[in-house]
């Protein structure tokens, strides 16, 4: 995923269920190869783990004003 976005020159990508152990190793790895991630979580404590990772992206989709956050 990370290589797909990095030589199809996007500038970021978009990750659902962020919370997972996936999730947890793209908030590391891709911000450290430059690749902005844009967290998608359902509950505040995910929100929180990801934070505590360096996230900087994170979106919690329970939050009302959600869709306006994504666009």
């Amino acid at each position: 995923m990370i290589h797909t976005a990095q030589h199809g020159g996007h500038k970021a990508i978009v990750h659902t269920a962020a919370a997972s152990a996936l999730g947890r190793f793209l908030c590391v790895y891709a911000e450290r190869r430059g690749l902005p991630v844009v967290h998608v979580v359902r509950r505040e404590e995910q929100a929180k783990i990801l934070k505590d990772l360096g996230g900087q992206h994170i979106l919690n989709s329970s939050d009302p004003e959600f869709d306006a956050q994504l666009k």
